[in-house]
């Protein structure tokens, strides 16, 4: 999953992160979830993925249901 969030899914990445989508942001704090899906690249671990990967799925899901 690392690879594939560096690799492939980062243009999936980067397009859910701009959407606005005002339920996601009443939840997250956006701008501290931009800074961590950018260190992905220095931490390329299962742990650090697995701890961004639920709140980039939310977004993207909750996107979709607008």
């Amino acid at each position: 999953m690392p690879e594939w969030l560096n690799g492939p899914l980062v243009g999936w990445v980067e397009s859910v992160l701009k959407q606005p989508v005002p339920a996601f942001a009443d939840l997250v704090d956006e701008d501290a979830l931009r800074r961590s899906v950018r260190g992905l690249a220095q931490r390329r671990g299962w742990e650090s993925v697995g701890r961004i990967w639920p709140y980039l799925h939310l977004k993207w899901m909750l996107a979709r249901s607008v």
